[in-house]
């Protein structure tokens, strides 16, 4: 029986059989990959508000972004909820689509020591209270922001403390409190980064719409939800900063 040997022009067929099959495939594994991270980050977000709503069920109704430290670990909300055991585990503090080496998502305990590479927790500035570092927005009332949200912050300058009291959130439903964030610098988008503002950056970080143009956002009412950039500026935060995907910035 004589033998069929694949000629150079057919092998070259073959493979460029393969080549375009490969990339009319990889976008779709791609986009399936992608909705199975923002599925992961929707639930961690969840469970970390869940954490924070916990929390305050057994702390007279307050919710935090910094509180106390314990033992010498930072009061920052990661490593509080976490040392205190109301989230079980770092990795539900970060998004799995950030890919950043630094993002808490990947690590068991907290390496970082003082773990603000997770999601970002509204940080409000209010210099009458001593806060100077946090969302002007809200300390200036700028597009009534503050009456939008209610007098909710409380700051504890001793400890540079921040805290929320639910029962003065006029609308927990539609403010915005936890978030997917990054860091920017040098035009490369860093790990998540733990706090976030509404009208300017906090340490270079902000809101980060790494979901296809979205960000997924957790509030004091404890659902979640997914925004684009014209959501945020619609919500009660009338959010102004955000990074696109590709790290770029965005102001209003």
């Amino acid at each position: 029986m004589k033998r069929h040997h694949f000629t150079l022009i057919e092998l070259l067929i073959v493979i460029a059989i393969i080549a375009i099959l490969a990339a009319m495939l990889l976008p779709a594994l791609n986009k399936a990959r992608e909705r199975a991270h923002k599925s992961a980050c929707i639930n961690n977000i969840r469970q970390c508000m869940s954490a924070q709503l916990l929390y305050a069920n057994d702390n007279t109704d307050f919710i935090f972004y910094k509180g106390s430290a314990i033992d010498g670990i930072s009061g920052v909300w990661t490593s509080k909820l976490r040392k205190l055991e109301y989230i079980s585990n770092y990795k539900l503090t970060g998004c799995p689509s950030n890919k950043h080496p630094d993002n808490l998502a990947f690590h068991e305990h907290d390496w970082v020591t003082t773990s603000y590479c997770g999601y970002g927790f509204y940080l409000a500035a209010d210099q009458k209270q001593g806060n100077y570092v946090g969302d002007n927005d809200y300390n200036d009332n700028r597009n009534k922001k503050r009456d939008l949200m209610g007098e909710c912050y409380i700051y504890k300058p001793d400890g540079a403390e921040s805290y929320y009291f639910l029962p003065r959130f006029k609308r927990p439903s539609d403010t915005p409190m936890m978030a997917d964030t990054a860091r920017v610098m040098d035009n490369m988008v860093l790990a998540p980064w733990v706090q976030w503002g509404g009208g300017n950056l906090i340490d270079k970080g902000a809101i980060h719409l790494i979901h296809n143009g979205q960000a997924n956002i957790g509030y004091p009412d404890g659902h979640v939800s997914s925004l684009n950039d014209g959501n945020l500026w619609e919500s009660t935060q009338k959010v102004r900063v955000v990074y696109l995907e590709n790290g770029f910035l965005r102001q209003r």
